[in-house]
């Protein structure tokens, strides 16, 4: 299983609410015994109990800057996921990709649907109508 969240405003291992949701996602594939891969800008530290055996794969940070310039850095490290994909593909099947939908987040759920691969995207509010607001 491949786990991929590409917002750069979430530390998967942090505190965050968003980060302790994706923990708990991850940690329900490594109890079932799933080698899960987490594809990611922001790791955010050390892998907590429970998720040392997760693989992780970071993705090119996203720059800050203006409004342009961090979309233009979000679309940059989404593009990078299609190939981290591949690797991980030439090195077994992947049976799952799952994607936290984040703006500009398209590759991991292309990639899938290419492949053959199941795909889940889980949506957490109305992000372009967030980004919009503020």
């Amino acid at each position: 299983m491949v786990f991929v969240c590409t917002d750069a405003g979430i530390p998967v291992f942090g505190r965050k609410g968003a980060s302790v949701h994706a923990q708990a996602v991850l940690r329900v594939q490594v109890r079932s015994g799933v080698e899960v891969h987490l594809v990611t800008p922001r790791p955010g530290g050390v892998a907590p109990s429970g998720l040392e055996p997760v693989r992780v794969h970071a993705l090119p940070a996203v720059a800050g800057g203006g409004a342009a310039e961090r979309e233009s850095s979000a679309r940059r490290t989404d593009a990078a996921v299609a190939g981290v994909l591949d690797r991980i593909a030439a090195d077994g099947p992947v049976d799952l990709v799952y994607e936290r939908y984040s703006l500009w987040g398209r590759t991991a759920t292309a990639w899938a649907s290419a492949a053959g691969v199941p795909v889940v995207l889980e949506v957490n509010s109305p992000l372009v109508r967030e980004q919009a607001r503020h």
